[in-house]
Order: C-alpha cells, then sequence, then structure tokens
C-alpha cells in the first residue's frame, strides 16, 4: 500500500558560531540561516542516499528520483539506481546498466552488463565480457575488445588483453604495450611490472621504459647464486615489495631492485612501520627490518599490520600485542582484537568484554563492553548490555561517557561525503544527529534521519514529513 508523504524543504546551515534558533514546531539548532524553501505531498517512499539534491523513491514499478521541491526527475521504472555524481547516475533495469541525468533523462539506454564510475568524466563498461570505455555523454572512447579495465588512478588505467596486461590514458590511447604478465597501478611515476618471457621484473615509469631491474638472483647460505625467475611483483609499501616466482615462493624486494629476503615458501605481509613479517609453516612469525635483518621470532602468527607500532600475534586461538621491536607487551591473555587506530587498540579479554590497551599493553579504558569500534576522530561507540537492554555510549580516550549518557542507539556514518563525520544517536525511538565531541546538531525528536552522500546532507523525517537539511563544513 502506498504511502502518501509530505516533504518540507529547508536548509539549515550550522556554523562554528554560538546559539540556536527555533523553526517551527521543531526545535533545530542552527546559528544563523534557516529557511523554508516549499511543501508538497507525495505518494512514494523515500530511500536513503540522496545525493545531489535528489530523493531517491520507491513505488511497486521500482525505483526513481525527485527533487527537494518534491517534483518526480525520474519516474520509478528502475531495479537500482546509484547516486548522482556530477549530473550522472547509473540505473539499471533487467540487469542491464545505463546512465541517466540530474532532469531523469535517459542518456545512455539500459544496454551493458557491466558499468563502473571511474569520476573522470568516464565510465568502464562491458557486454559479454568485453570492456571498453565511454564518456559522460555514452560516447564509446574506447571500443568494447578488452577482458578487463581497471578505474584510472593518475590518469591512466590498466588493460587485459589475451592474458597480457598494458596501460591506456583518458583518451583510450595505449601508453604501455599489452605485453606484461604481470603489472601494478602507478604511485609516484613507478608501477610494478613482470614479463616471464623475458625474464623482466622491476619498476616502469608512465612511458613503460624499465626505471630500476629487479636483480635476478640471489645467494643462499652457502654463499651459492642462485637464479630468480618472477611470475609478480606487487605494490611497494614503504619502499619494499612482495614478489613471488615461477615457484610460487614469495621474498621481499626494495625498489631499487636488490633482493631483501630471498624466495622461500612462506607467506609475507607488507612492510608497516619499518616491519615485515614473515609466516612460517610452524605457527610461528619472523619480523625483519628492511635491511633484511631479522628483528624478533615470535611464537604465533602476526595477524596485522603494525599500526601505531603494535601488531597482534595468535596462538592456540589468544592473542598477544606485539611492538615493533618485538617485544611481548602483554600475554596470550586476549580472545579477539581489532587494529590499532588513534594510538588505542580495542581487546576482548578472557571475561569476554572489550576494552583498549595502549602501545605498552597496558589497559587504558577497562574492559567492561560487550562491544566497542575502533576510535576514530577520538571517540569510539561502546555497547553494553543488562537484562536483555542494550545501550550505546560514544566514549573519549579516557573512556568517559561523551555527553555523559547513553543512547538507545549510536552509529557512525560510512558514506559518501558525511562518512565519519557526523554521529546518530537515538533515544526513546527518536533520531538525533552529533559531531564526534558528542556536541548535538540535530536534537533526538525525529522518527527518522537519512545521510546524504554529499557533505551535511541529511533527510530528517516526522511521520510523513520530510525535512531536507544542510549541515556547513
Amino acid at each position: 500500500m502506498k504511502r502518501k508523504s509530505v516533504i518540507q524543504f529547508l536548509i539549515v546551515s550550522l556554523l562554528l558560531h554560538s546559539g540556536c534558533s527555533l523553526l517551527s514546531e521543531k526545535n533545530i539548532y542552527a546559528s544563523k540561516i534557516a529557511k523554508y524553501e516549499t511543501n508538497f505531498n507525495t505518494n512514494y517512499k523515500t530511500l536513503h542516499g540522496f545525493s545531489e539534491n535528489l530523493i531517491p523513491i520507491e513505488d511497486k514499478n521500482g525505483i526513481g528520483f525527485i527533487n527537494t521541491k518534491g517534483n518526480i526527475i525520474a519516474s520509478p521504472s528502475w531495479e537500482s539506481v546509484m547516486p548522482f555524481k556530477n549530473e550522472r547516475a547509473i540505473v539499471s533495469k533487467n540487469r542491464k546498466y545505463g546512465l541517466i541525468n540530474t532532469e531523469g533523462k535517459i542518456i545512455v539506454s539500459p544496454q551493458y552488463t557491466f558499468m563502473e564510475d571511474c569520476e573522470n568524466g568516464l565510465f568502464v563498461v562491458a557486454k559479454d565480457k568485453e570492456f571498453g570505455l565511454i564518456d559522460t555523454d555514452g560516447k564509446m572512447v574506447l571500443n568494447l575488445n578488452y577482458q578487463w579495465i581497471s578505474t584510472f588512478n593518475d590518469d591512466m588505467a590498466m588493460v587485459k588483453k589475451t592474458g597480457k596486461y598494458g596501460f591506456i590514458d583518458k583518451t583510450g590511447k595505449l601508453t604501455i604495450p599489452i605485453e606484461w604478465d604481470c603489472l601494478g597501478v602507478f604511485e609516484n611515476g613507478l608501477a610494478p611490472a613482470v614479463n616471464i618471457n623475458k625474464n623482466i621484473c622491476g619498476f616502469i615509469d608512465k612511458n613503460g621504459i624499465v626505471v630500476t631491474k629487479v636483480e635476478d638472483y640471489y645467494f643462499d647460505d652457502q654463499a651459492k647464486k642462485n637464479k630468480i625467475t618472477y611470475s609478480q611483483l606487487f605494490m611497494p609499501s614503504e619502499g619494499v615489495a612482495i614478489y613471488k616466482t615461477v615457484e610460487g615462493d614469495n621474498g621481499y624486494v626494495g625498489i631499487d631492485g636488490k633482493i631483501i629476503s630471498p624466495p622461500q615458501k612462506k607467506t609475507l605481509s607488507s612492510f608497516k612501520n619499518g616491519i615485515g613479517v614473515i609466516q612460517k609453516s610452524n605457527g610461528t612469525s619472523t619480523m625483519i627490518n628492511k635491511r633484511g635483518k631479522v628483528i624478533a621470532n615470535i611464537d604465533g602468527y602476526i595477524l596485522n599490520s603494525f599500526s601505531c607500532n603494535m601488531g597482534f600475534a595468535e596462538k592456540n586461538k589468544k592473542y598477544v600485542a606485539v611492538n615493533t621491536e618485538g617485544k611481548l607487551v602483554t600475554g596470550y591473555v586476549f580472545t579477539d582484537f581489532k587494529d590499532c587506530t588513534e594510538n588505542l587498540a580495542a581487546v576482548k579479554t578472557e571475561k569476554g568484554k572489550w576494552g583498549f590497551i595502549n602501545s605498552e599493553g597496558k589497559l587504558v579504558i577497562a574492559d567492561k563492553w560487550d562491544y566497542v569500534t575502533q576510535f576514530n576522530n577520538g571517540t569510539a561507540i561502546a555497547e553494553s548490555s543488562t537484562a536483555g537492554i542494550t545501550k550505546y555510549a560514544i566514549i573519549d580516550k579516557d573512556g568517559k561517557l561523551v555527553g555523559n549518557k547513553t543512547w538507545d542507539f549510536v552509529g557512525k556514518y560510512e558514506y559518501g561525503e558525511n562518512a565519519n563525520k557526523f554521529i546518530l544517536v537515538s533515544e526513546n525511538k527518536k533520531f538525533g544527529l552529533l559531531d564526534h565531541a558528542g556536541n548535538i546538531l540535530i536534537p533526538p525528536q525525529w522518527d527518522g534521519i537519512s545521510g546524504g552522500y554529499d557533505y551535511g546532507k541529511f533527510l530528517l523525517q516526522e511521520k510523513d514529513t520530510y525535512y531536507a537539511i544542510s549541515i556547513a563544513n
């Protein structure tokens, strides 16, 4: 059954000034501007994720768009829609993809089995597993004759044909020949590349010239020189890349082409904070530096990167914290963990509760929570249940409750330009919006709040009335 709604448009500009104003029956905190634009009726259900001031709507016929004045821009007829970017949105019908503009006009009829926005005025498209490029008007920039095309990075995209790889520019011109068995994306003007037939492994520039060739040999423990035939060279991290040989062995090499560790049948992780990790089949790990020198051997598998100069190792389903010097800063006392962020790592102790430790292994936020998130912008979300009732809190790095209160629900926005910038809260089945310092931007008095993909864009709902708002940066 269709739901009759009234959508009223207002713009709320929340600036860095003090004070608030009262709007209509609703108390929306604002410092300067609070303006009603219009109101109207609609029979459509509104969906989350509006963009460029266009709101997705849905009925039994499909999905479409209305603008913030309530005018129908695209009648509900699509199976799926993506957010608008640069006045274009990807839409689908019968599992085929096309493009519409912000006026609802079909720019590209649904004809492609795959479509991806490159965010540079180009779209990767495919038919029958053959890939090409079109522009925002649907004009073919690169014909459908490739096995795969990546999105653009540094104005270049990787292409695959007959099992080999090369690069094209934004005009579709082939800038690096399709002759490589393995290629990586460009970073600082260089990309890892491997040609097995020519036994070339190294880093190429944007002209396809091998700037640095990786050594094709290494010396074993008996000082015997051994030849290496490469199959893959992965993206470097902190100036060190992982390579793979045709035999399936792995090793480390510097971007100067010098072998750091010989090929071996072990699992390697990318360098982080100057540390590389070699996992051995006997359940132990070896930490090495960029010269290949062993820092420490750890009794357990090191499972994550050394963010905040701290990693975790696992043994018999228990976890221990390890610093970059290879010292165990805790015992094997944790049953779960989350990667360290903002110098704090979430850990679950043997009593089944979550807390936080610092890089010294000290429990600085007590293990009293049923669940926590990682810290972001100085706060984390913590969850606790008592007698079947779950409450949420926003905590700071001292473990104190931000705003000195708990909520029925707390969640951080994770989409578009609003990602990790705002916190959604609920109290007595009403929703509000906070910043990361816990300041109330929108009081918890709304039946629903949904975030848009553009910064500061939100829809506030009161029964069948909707308000589109904009929060200033």
